[in-house]
């Protein structure tokens, strides 16, 4: 910005700052900025309320003082100079040595050293300032102090979708984003697993030893072997049906099935059985006298008749034969089981 200064000192105009890319105002010239800013410095008068003839001969003043350049093809020619021509600038050269960031300067028309900015990619920061690494936010190794990116960004892999809840029956564990297709075993079912109960549930998974039977039924024998041994014998010589022994052995095997339990059949007392599990020992029964029956009264009721009808021929024949008669005692008579 250029201060410009009213060519009629009695408008009583004030200085105005005047941008050099637009049109110059009217009634107004470019003249020493050195010398206007002096001015200024010295009188606020000219800058706060008008510029005066006083203004103006503190600016002549100012020139008089000052060395300017005189040459009109100069591009900060001042014809109100105070002589010599060391500050002369001329359009189009260089006005400034080139740095890290900037171009050599050069003068323009209106005598501002222009320059560039050395930006080859033209982020708006100089090439010498750059800083190169990784710019973007979503790479693993993302720099927020690079200004260039120089290619070496590295991004995680990409997501992989599916179940990512261990506890489904579908967990992928190389998913890494879950995406709601988890599958679940169905919750369990308490009951009766047991088919042979009368409870048994068909849908139960845990048996909650709950199952239910039905009572057992009525033994049922399925094959009975039963082997008897009789030992009879006599003692003392004697010819009768008096046994001196009499032992009985019966031995039973049952094969029950009822509840799976096999069971077998022992001997009592007066051709009486009873039945036991197969598991144990039939046990030696402690028998009483058995009561006869009409069949074993008989048998011996025939034998006595016998016996005395035996006797009474031997008496006849002795008779006849005149021979002492057999004593009757010494005769047995059968016991009462008619042997």
């Amino acid at each position: 910005m250029n201060w410009m200064i009213p060519i009629d000192v009695e408008a009583e105009w004030l200085p105005l700052q005047w941008c050099t890319s637009n049109p110059m105002p009217e009634g107004y010239w470019v003249p020493s900025q050195e010398c206007v800013e002096y001015v200024m410095d010295i009188d606020p008068y000219c800058i706060e309320t008008a510029w005066d003839f006083i203004c103006l001969n503190l600016y002549e003043e100012c020139l008089s003082d000052t060395e300017g350049c005189l040459d009109e093809t100069a591009c900060n020619y001042n014809p109100e100079a105070g002589g010599g021509n060391a500050s002369c600038a001329y359009p189009g050269d260089l006005c400034s040595v080139a740095t890290d960031c900037l171009n050599p300067g050069v003068w323009s028309a209106f005598c501002e050293c222009e320059t560039t900015l050395l930006d080859t990619d033209g982020d708006g920061i100089c090439d010498g300032e750059e800083v190169f690494g990784c710019t973007h936010p979503e790479a693993l190794n993302y720099d927020p102090s690079a200004t260039e990116d120089d290619g070496s960004c590295e991004y995680p892999p990409a997501p992989v979708e599916g179940c990512t809840d261990d506890q489904a029956t579908n967990f992928d564990p190389e998913a890494t984003v879950d995406d709601g297709s988890c599958v679940y075993p169905p919750a369990p079912v308490e009951g009766c697993m047991d088919d042979q109960a009368i409870n048994f549930d068909p849908e139960a998974t845990v048996d909650d030893g709950s199952c239910q039977y039905p009572p057992p039924d009525d033994n049922t024998t399925e094959g009975n072997t039963t082997g008897n041994v009789t030992t009879n014998g006599t003692d003392n010589g004697q010819q009768g049906n008096n046994p001196s022994s009499n032992g009985t052995t019966n031995q039973t095997q049952n094969t029950n099935t009822t509840n799976e339990v096999e069971m077998q059949t022992c001997q009592g007392c007066c051709g009486e059985t009873f039945e036991i599990s197969i598991t144990e020992v039939c046990p030696v029964v402690d028998c009483q006298a058995c009561e006869e029956t009409e069949a074993t009264s008989s048998n011996a009721e025939t034998v006595r008749t016998v016996m005395v009808l035996i006797v009474a021929v031997l008496v006849v024949g002795l008779v006849l034969t005149r021979r002492p008669p057999p004593d009757v005692d010494d005769v047995h008579s059968p016991d009462e089981d008619g042997f």
